[in-house]
């Protein structure tokens, strides 16, 4: 009985879908043909006001290169110490829209002490910072920066081991609201997958890997996703990474539409690339490009890896100095669809940016008074 009341139930869904319901995934040529046309004027239009068609990086060679991030699965990655996680800070903190951080490997206090860093163009001691032992001029940067910090128009979500599924079901939760044009997840190795039961760990990575893929074409998103690169990296005289580094790869360089590999060839004692010298560069490496070429775009860091420019010394940075609060949440909110519903949510696990910086400044002052 059981079994065909199954099969007429099946019968009766063939026949609502056959009779005409609707099918939102399917669209004529003529409907792809006009979304395309205004999305090329609308680029067009961005493009003759100097600005990118994507979310702006903050380095202007790496906008030159892409056009900015565009809605697709971006891998960014490398060898610990390449600076992931500095990159992708210094990228989110540039994008001027709301987004998220998947924060699934340092702890709240150590990430928000790194945007303090890249906010003080090298005014903060980062040892003192860190020990709660700034001097007077120090400290005044150190609150210049906090109240920057605090206007960033991003959540934190800080839970290790963050299952990929709650993770998409934070993010469509955000997006429904207009609080994500964006996520990074920080990294992809330290990712699960819930109650999966498939094998081994580079099988789960690969099916995390297509879940993402899937959640960022369904949210119209860049989802920037760092990874991690194996040893095989360190055995290669010129230490520069390839596709195949990708740890418990799996389908992530079949799944990401672009794949950035960091290369800093002075961190292994390689003085010049092709003639010229390697002091402070930074690489990026595009070794999968879906909406461009491959290659690779060089940019300079400063001393303590917190800040990125062009090698012509042009940041292409929209957060030195920021722009106004209101101009951005304008931009984002231009008729107030938020109503009364507050702009930063703070709830459990999903701190706002100023929370997190609120309670850094509490550390800091807790780690003076040990002094």
């Amino acid at each position: 009985g059981g079994v065909n009341t199954a099969v007429e139930i099946v019968k009766r869904l063939n026949s609502l879908i056959e009779d005409g319901s609707p099918i939102d995934n399917i669209i004529t040529t003529i409907q792809l043909a006009d979304e395309e046309r205004q999305a090329y004027y609308r680029r067009a239009a961005m493009y003759q006001n100097g600005q990118t068609s994507g979310l702006s990086t903050g380095i202007a060679s790496v906008n030159r290169f892409t056009g900015g991030f565009h809605p697709e699965l971006i891998i960014l990655a490398g060898r610990p110490s390449m600076g992931k996680t500095a990159l992708a800070l210094y990228h989110a903190c540039n994008f001027n829209e709301p987004g998220i951080y998947f924060n699934l490997e340092m702890n709240n206090s150590q990430l928000c002490q790194r945007l303090i860093l890249q906010h003080s163009n090298e005014q903060v001691n980062a040892a003192r910072l860190r020990d709660g032992n700034l001097n007077q001029p120090e400290l005044h940067t150190f609150e210049q920066s906090i109240g920057q910090i605090e206007k960033l128009p991003i959540l934190i979500y800080d839970k290790p081991r963050c299952g990929v599924h709650e993770a998409i079901r934070i993010m469509r939760r955000e997006a429904r609201k207009g609080r994500c044009k964006w996520a990074i997840i920080d990294y992809l190795q330290l990712m699960t997958i819930e109650g999966f039961k498939g094998g081994n760990r580079e099988m789960e990575v690969a099916e995390i890997s297509r879940t993402l893929k899937a959640a960022q074409k369904e949210l119209n998103i860049p989802i920037i996703a760092l990874a991690q690169l194996s040893r095989q990296v360190e055995q290669r005289s010129d230490k520069r990474p390839i596709l195949s580094d990708l740890r418990e790869s799996g389908s992530i360089e079949q799944d990401a539409d672009t794949v950035i590999f960091i290369y800093r060839p002075k961190y292994y004692g390689i003085d010049e690339v092709d003639g010229e010298p390697t002091d402070s560069h930074v690489f990026y490496l595009f070794e999968k490009h879906r909406q461009g070429a491959t290659g690779e775009v060089r940019f300079r860091h400063n001393n303590t890896i917190t800040a990125f420019s062009d090698l012509g010394g042009n940041t292409g940075s929209s957060f030195l100095p920021m722009p106004e609060t209101d101009k951005v949440i304008s931009a984002i909110a231009p008729n107030n669809e938020f109503d009364n519903v507050p702009f930063w949510l703070i709830a459990h696990n999903v701190p706002s940016i100023a929370a997190v910086a609120e309670l850094e400044l509490q550390n800091f002052k807790l780690r003076t008074n040990e002094q």
